[in-house]
């Protein structure tokens, strides 16, 4: 979108409307979906559990690789991107996003890891009300197995495993530790201002919207295969 923008003047091209933005912004957190549908210990749970995972975890796993795709797409160097996030989040909001970017470790390898961890938690997201709602619906088997704590913590401790293996290899103890703890702090971080983007009403709209499209393609792909 960003691209075709370029083909209008100048003055046009400075100007980016909160629609715009929002299917932008939309586009980075559908983009999670890509990335666990690659993921083993995510195609093989039931889309019931898939679709209460991305309910409860979007938010602020969605927003972690958004931080990374910001970064490498340079989009907070795009002035009319940054402007329309200025108008809707306000100045506050775009300047911690910043420091956040500018702090996100540069190997991208380990932020994915992180994000992976991340994504299998049971407390990572504020509960919101309608994922509240739609927790009566889901499948027994959410209860009893691919959400319950236990089930999530040894996939969660598998990539965690990982992460530190391939850091240690890479970097040694110390600043393995010292990288590990970065991480950590900056997803402590992300979820204050993800709470804050949350009382937005188009940003919470947008993410129900990602919401909505991720479990009917998780249905519709569903059906296909059986």
């Amino acid at each position: 979108m960003l691209n075709i923008q370029s083909i209008y003047p100048l003055k046009k091209r400075l100007n980016l409307n909160v629609v715009t933005l929002t299917e932008i912004l939309g586009s980075i957190y559908r983009s999670i979906y890509s990335f666990l549908e690659r993921i083993p210990d995510f195609t093989a749970m039931s889309v019931h559990d898939q679709t209460a995972l991305i309910e409860h975890n979007v938010h602020n796993a969605g927003s972690m690789s958004g931080l990374l795709i910001l970064r490498d797409g340079d989009l907070y160097g795009n002035y009319a991107f940054r402007r329309a996030n200025l108008d809707t989040y306000g100045s506050t909001s775009v300047d911690g996003v910043t420091k956040l970017i500018n702090r996100l470790d540069i190997n991208g390898t380990l932020v994915k890891l992180i994000l992976i961890v991340l994504t299998f938690s049971t407390c990572l997201d504020v509960v919101r009300p309608q994922i509240m709602n739609n927790n009566s619906s889901l499948s027994e088997t959410t209860e009893r197995h691919h959400l319950s704590s236990m089930h999530l913590f040894s996939i969660q401790n598998k990539y965690t495993d990982m992460m530190f293996i391939y850091m240690i290899y890479r970097y040694g103890y110390t600043e393995s530790a010292m990288r590990f703890a970065g991480l950590v702090y900056n997803v402590l971080q992300l979820c204050v201002h993800t709470t804050e983007a949350a009382t937005v009403q188009e940003h919470d709209a947008m993410l129900n919207m990602v919401i909505e499209d991720t479990t009917r393609k998780l249905t519709t792909e569903d059906k296909v295969v059986i």
